[in-house]
């Protein structure tokens, strides 16, 4: 699984939010932020690692998109914590 960043200008992260949902985006987070010119939406998005690339050809389409790829893989687990073994099992080989 790998986690994007994702900044759009705002108005535009729940666009990135349905994308992310449809390409089986999990802990996904959204929030507003102050760029360095203008207001942004910030999106945290997780992905699984054969989705990354449908990912970034659906975000292509939005304007001013900056992504930041976390180059190392990472576990999104869900409440409750007992059941963290049987989601660890479900990995899947680095893209």
């Amino acid at each position: 699984m790998r986690q994007l960043i994702v900044q759009v200008p705002r108005g535009y992260g729940k666009n990135v939010l349905e994308i992310a949902k449809a390409c089986d985006g999990e802990n996904l987070a959204h929030f507003e932020a102050m760029g360095t010119e203008k207001p942004l939406d910030v999106v945290i998005v997780h992905v699984p690692n054969q989705k990354v690339e449908d990912l970034l050809g659906e975000l292509e389409s939005l304007p001013d998109l900056h992504i930041t790829l976390n180059p190392r893989g990472v576990i999104a687990l869900e409440p409750p914590a007992g059941e963290a073994p049987q989601q660890v099992k479900n990995v899947e080989n680095r893209s």
